[in-house]
């Protein structure tokens, strides 16, 4: 569970709230990963977290 809130939150972020002004659609789909990443750190054990977290942006094709 605490996996998918995490994730949740990062997704919620990332394709609901609007996107200001002044912010680039890569810039906000980092915080989102930063986001969901901070929330992970707080309910999972750390080792796991820092394994999924970098494969978020990897496999998102945010980070090219």
């Amino acid at each position: 569970m605490p996996f998918a809130a995490s994730v949740g939150l990062g997704l919620a972020l990332r394709f609901l709230v609007p996107i200001p002004a002044g912010i680039t659609l890569q810039a906000w789909s980092l915080l989102s990963i930063f986001v969901s990443a901070i929330a992970g750190a707080a309910r999972l054990p750390a080792a796991a977290w820092s394994a999924v977290s970098p494969r978020g942006s990897i496999f998102s094709t945010v980070s090219e």
